[in-house]
């Protein structure tokens, strides 16, 4: 398995090989894969370049509460933790074809959408490409916003990964 590029040249902490994990995953969700929708994963520092086929859905991937299962740590370094990841996404539907307004989808429709793709994609690999114990899911939530702004939902996954106590870059099995 090779890593990704790190910023200073030296590993990265195995939460952040988690979270490139969840963010190429969520990349890969397009109606050429055999989706429903097509996913622009979006981070804080950068923008969505749109596409308008079909139904676009944003992704925003956001670090959750984190804890540590003292049941699963042990006096030999290892620290179990479990880390949410809210996958926070807006629907926008593609451009219809104005002389068929049938084409256009129901906004309820389109967020059942979504949320199940992100759902498949995510559930496809557990193990997070061998950095994670496993993935949970937890429950999701629904948000309508004011007229004229689309609506949208939190996908929520609970990633359960080991490291040494005093190391974040070491990942343990």
């Amino acid at each position: 398995m090779s890593l990704p590029p790190t910023l200073g040249g030296g590993p990265l902490p195995v939460l952040e090989l988690i979270r490139q994990n969840i963010l190429a995953t969520l990349g890969g969700i397009s109606t050429s894969r055999g989706f429903q929708t097509n996913v622009i994963v979006t981070e804080p520092t950068r923008e969505a370049r749109p596409n308008t086929d079909g139904i676009l859905v944003a992704v925003d991937v956001q670090l959750g509460p984190a804890e540590y299962n003292p049941e699963h740590s042990s006096c030999n370094n290892l620290v179990e933790w479990g880390q949410v990841f809210d996958l926070v996404f807006n629907c926008a539907q593609g451009q219809s074809n104005p002389a068929n307004p049938a084409t256009a989808i129901p906004a309820d429709r389109m967020v059942i959408l979504a949320r199940s793709d992100i759902e498949k994609a995510l559930d496809a690999d557990p193990h997070r490409g061998g950095f994670a114990a496993n993935t949970l899911p937890a429950p999701p939530e629904w948000f309508t916003r004011s007229a004229g702004e689309h609506e949208g939902g939190v996908v929520r996954r609970y990633v359960i990964y080991r490291t040494n106590w005093d190391d974040a870059y070491v990942m343990r099995a």
